[in-house]
């Protein structure tokens, strides 16, 4: 009898010790909250911003399918919840996603240039005694 309690108190750790090596981070609220977050990062490049203007591909188009590049997680890539709420996300982000006009690259490098102008005559200049 004591043979057989021990064997189902080894057999009860055994399985207690499973269940704790399973990772818990796949219930959907959780995956839906890591494909927001992980698709905060997403941009479409130049080129597939334009044909997106252009001919307007749906949120399941594969423009906006997760990889490992934006993925926390590479094991939630297989999720579908994830997977979904990922799409949609980007499909979002890219729809309010503005390109950066060859005016707006002179307005910020011209900024930075004549501060950086500015501080160097301020290092650089006369030091006069009063």
């Amino acid at each position: 009898m004591k043979i057989i309690t021990l064997i189902l108190l080894f057999a009860a750790l055994a399985g207690i010790q499973k269940v704790k090596a399973q990772n818990a981070n796949t219930d959907s609220a959780h995956a839906a909250g890591m494909a927001s977050h992980d698709a905060y990062r997403f941009r479409l490049n130049h080129s597939d911003y334009k044909k997106f203007t252009s001919e307007h591909f749906p949120a399941s188009s594969d423009y906006f399918k997760p990889t490992a590049r934006y993925a926390s997680n590479a094991a939630l890539l297989i999720d579908s919840v994830y997977v979904q709420t990922f799409r949609l996300a980007a499909y979002n982000k890219a729809l309010h996603q503005t390109p950066h006009s060859a005016g707006h690259t002179l307005l910020i490098g011209g900024g930075i240039t004549a501060a950086a102008i500015i501080l160097l005559a301020f290092i650089a200049g006369p030091h006069q005694k009063y």
